[in-house]
C-alpha cells in the first residue's frame, strides 16, 4: 500500500480549484479523486474530475486547516493510503448545518 508522501510538493499544473462552496444547498455531484499529495506548506490537495463540477483541484487542508469536509471524507474512507482514494468515486452534497458558521457542510458518500 502506498503511503501519502507527505514531503511531495503537488506537481503545479493547470490547476482550476473545484468550489464545492458554489454548489446548490442539498445538490450532490460525483468526484472522481485521480491524484492525492501534500505540498510542502503540509496543505492537502487532490486532482480531481466531475462531469457536474468545475475545476480539476480540491483543497482538503490549507492555511486554514481542513476544508471541504475533509475531516468526514477521511473518516469515511478510514485510510491515510492513498490507493483508498485515487481512482475512486465519492459523491458529495451539500447540507445545511447550524453547528457551522458558514450555515453549511459537506457529507461524502462513496
Amino acid at each position: 500500500m502506498a503511503k501519502i508522501n507527505w514531503g511531495e510538493d503537488a506537481q503545479h499544473t493547470e490547476a482550476q480549484t473545484m468550489k464545492l462552496n458554489s454548489m446548490e444547498m442539498n445538490d450532490s455531484h460525483e468526484v472522481t479523486v485521480l491524484d492525492m499529495r501534500m505540498t510542502d506548506g503540509d496543505f492537502i490537495v487532490l486532482t480531481v474530475e466531475s462531469e457536474t463540477l468545475e475545476g480539476n483541484t480540491l483543497w482538503l487542508k490549507g492555511k486554514y486547516g481542513l476544508q471541504n469536509g475533509a475531516r468526514q471524507l477521511m473518516k469515511l474512507v478510514n485510510s491515510s493510503d492513498t490507493e483508498d482514494y485515487i481512482g475512486e468515486t465519492f459523491t458529495v452534497l451539500k447540507m445545511e448545518s447550524e453547528k457551522s458558521m458558514s450555515g453549511y457542510r459537506y457529507h461524502w458518500t462513496i
